[in-house]
């Protein structure tokens, strides 16, 4: 069986969400912050939590507010960026050593 070159990404372990109308809050439980996420983040986010890639991501954008391929695929690599960035969300597969890494030095 050959692998999904796509990357995945996975909730941190440590991010508890809760919705909150369309949207949701989000709780980091390592850094007490807490984060909102409008309509558009929570669908990308409920979708992430059940295992979808980013090309899966997109595809929901799509599919829910009609916006071309290339706007979803752009908002939705943003997003990713940014929930990494704050450590809401980590590459699946991620050695321990690159976490360690980006957290430190902010690589993506």
């Amino acid at each position: 069986m050959r692998e999904d070159p796509r990357p995945k990404y996975r909730v941190h372990p440590s991010v508890v969400v809760k919705p909150d109308g369309d949207g949701a809050v989000a709780l980091h439980l390592d850094t007490q912050q807490y984060y909102e996420l409008n309509g558009t983040a929570r669908l990308v986010w409920d979708h992430l939590a059940a295992g979808a890639c980013a090309a899966d991501l997109a595809r929901a954008l799509v599919d829910r507010y009609e916006v071309p391929a290339a706007v979803a695929t752009d908002t939705v690599a943003e997003l990713l960026q940014r929930l990494l960035a704050e450590g809401l969300v980590e590459p699946v597969g991620e050695r321990r050593r690159d976490r360690v890494w980006r957290k430190l030095f902010g690589a993506a």
